[in-house]
């Protein structure tokens, strides 16, 4: 019942994960869906709840950001 539950709210998701933490991006990338994070996850052995999966996927989100910024950006 928990799997219909988080799977209904993955639906709402749009995919932007980092709406809340703005980088000025150096380049575009296109940004994993909420369900397509969640499948990758458990496909490798994680099981994480939707809140778990949208928390991961916001830090990584930025971590790429500060990482492209830092490597693509005049010293």
């Amino acid at each position: 019942m928990a799997a219909n539950k988080r799977k209904k709210s993955l639906k709402n998701h749009k995919g932007d994960c980092t709406e809340k933490f703005e980088l000025e991006p150096i380049m575009k990338f296109e940004e994993l869906t909420l369900e397509q994070s969640e499948k990758m996850l458990i496909d490798s052995g994680f099981d994480l709840t939707n809140e778990e999966v949208t928390e991961l996927m916001q830090f990584l989100n930025i971590i790429v950001k500060i990482t492209l910024k830092e490597v693509f950006s005049a010293k």
